[in-house]
């Protein structure tokens, strides 16, 4: 970066990091490195937690995205959920599951990484276990992964939504595509994009930007997700 302001002589950086709250003393150390000095501008796209860098920035809180997809499928009756979670947001999984246990202390969240989805054969296994101890929604990062789980469900004979599907997509109507059409929480991520962007401009042109644009996630209640199931005898 430091290479690149020399040769290109650049006035402005736009930078795309997760940076939670136990994160900000990394970040800061890195602010440096990039070269950001008086008389450049920079703007954080990405997570809550920068307000210490003194920086404008855009963002979408993960923990809040993460408890309203829980919100949704609670407010469905589903009180027994699997969350599949990358390891790139491991970090958040303690105020996650911190929050949900204060706002759903009936529910039990449990909780498994999302890169041992890879494995088919290991992925219908964990499922069939899931359903027979009562889970009746999933939480998956993205709609790839919802794709996949969704292709290991038909495998195993576990019908959805009698097991709902949540995703995240980044793209609008990213899972409207898919047979079932997948349930999600769009991330309006171009959006949130085009707002660093012209915060950056701004600041470049001398004009008063807000320090801070925070994003919200929207539920787009679609196939792979309804009212969780009651046994009865």
């Amino acid at each position: 970066m430091q290479f690149a302001r020399q040769k290109h002589g650049f006035r402005a950086v736009l930078l795309e990091l997760p940076v939670a709250e136990n994160e900000v003393a990394k970040a800061q150390n890195l602010v440096p490195v990039v070269g950001v000095e008086a008389d450049e501008f920079v703007v954080f796209q990405g997570r809550a937690g920068v307000e210490a860098l003194g920086v404008g920035h855009v963002v979408l809180d993960e923990i809040d995205l993460h408890v309203e997809m829980l919100r949704q499928l609670y407010s469905l009756g589903h009180r027994r959920i699997l969350l599949f979670e990358g390891s790139y947001h491991s970090h958040y999984l303690e105020n996650i599951l911190r929050q949900a246990a204060r706002l759903y202390p009936d529910a039990v969240v449990e909780t498994t990484m999302a890169e041992g989805m890879a494995d088919k054969a290991r992925l219908k296994d964990d499922l069939r276990s899931a359903v027979a101890r009562g889970v009746t929604g999933v939480c998956c990062p993205g709609i790839r992964e919802a794709e996949h789980l969704l292709s290991c469900c038909a495998e195993a004979g576990i019908p959805v939504p009698g097991l709902s599907v949540l995703s995240v997509e980044h793209r609008q109507d990213e899972g409207a595509s898919f047979l079932p059409p997948i349930s999600a929480m769009y991330v309006p991520a171009r959006q949130m994009g085009r707002q660093a962007a012209e915060q950056l401009v701004g600041a470049l042109q001398n004009e008063e930007t807000a320090p801070q644009v925070e994003f919200k996630a929207v539920f787009v209640p679609r196939a792979t997700v309804g009212p969780a199931r009651v046994e009865t005898v």
